[in-house]
């Protein structure tokens, strides 16, 4: 989680997420009762008796933790505006610092020119979509990954073999390798169809629809069984196996290249 947290973190706004000052500790908070929130059944949603009585408590929560999210990326917001405006200011040894993600947002927020203009809500809202879904889902994959890595050595073989081909026996790897790397493709696409981060993915239908014989109305909440989906014996054989190679065929293939493994 740190690891995953470091690394959005500094993306975003060039801060560690592991580190010790106070919007640090807070931001991390927040993403876990935010990521527990997110996964609580709630009865308002189902119940229609209980649509506007909060018995569980949840849209409290939900409030609270809105606004200490709110008061802390004010904080950062206040904070990164008085550094650009600092920014603006000619350097002495002319060099230009390099922009983050929120920069960029900023850009957006500040172009009077722009179609559609952000405005500080918007980018705040951004920002939470970043954290909340970018930090414990990546590192919940990758604990999957490994353990089933783990588990079965014999695929861990060839993904050892692959990496010191294309990237060597060196310790550090670059984002252009990716494309190189088919098997690690693989395994990564292996483990989300096994270990999905969001087993159900709720959607809202916007217009009435028949799918499948079933009639859908317009405005219905629809759930759809990821995990489910991903074993499913009809479309893959031997569901509950760990293979990669099920995969590899169609990453290769799509890149008309011959298979590897």
């Amino acid at each position: 989680m740190g690891l995953t947290g470091d690394i959005v973190s500094r993306m975003v706004m060039s801060r560690r997420w592991t580190g010790h000052d106070n919007d640090a500790e807070e931001m991390r908070s927040l993403v876990a009762e935010t990521a527990e929130l997110t996964g609580t059944f709630n009865l308002q949603d189902y119940i229609g008796a209980f649509r506007f009585w909060d018995v569980q408590g949840l849209g409290k929560r939900v409030d609270a933790v809105h606004r200490k999210f709110d008061a802390m990326m004010e904080r950062i917001l206040t904070a990164r505006d008085a550094e650009r405006r600092l920014r603006r200011q000619p350097a002495a040894d002319g060099e230009e610092e390099e922009e983050d993600v929120l920069d960029m947002l900023f850009d957006m927020h500040e172009d009077e020119a722009a179609e559609m203009r952000l405005t500080r809500d918007n980018i705040k809202a951004f920002m939470l979509d970043i954290f909340a879904a970018g930090t414990d889902t990546t590192a919940i994959t990758l604990e999957w990954a490994l353990s089933e890595l783990i588990n079965n050595p014999d695929v861990l073989r060839k993904l050892e073999a692959e990496l010191d081909a294309v990237v060597g026996k060196g310790p550090v790897s670059d984002e252009s390798d990716i494309p190189n790397l088919p098997y690690l493709q693989a395994v990564s696409k292996e483990t989300l169809r096994l270990h999905p981060t969001g087993p159900l993915v709720v959607r809202r239908s916007l217009e009435p629809s028949t799918v499948a014989g079933y009639d859908v109305p317009a405005g219905a909440t629809i759930f759809v069984n990821v995990w489910a989906i991903g074993r499913d014996p009809a479309c893959w054989p031997e569901p509950l196996e760990f293979r990669p190679e099920r995969c590899t065929e169609r990453i290769l293939n799509s890149k008309g290249r011959p298979l590897v493994y």
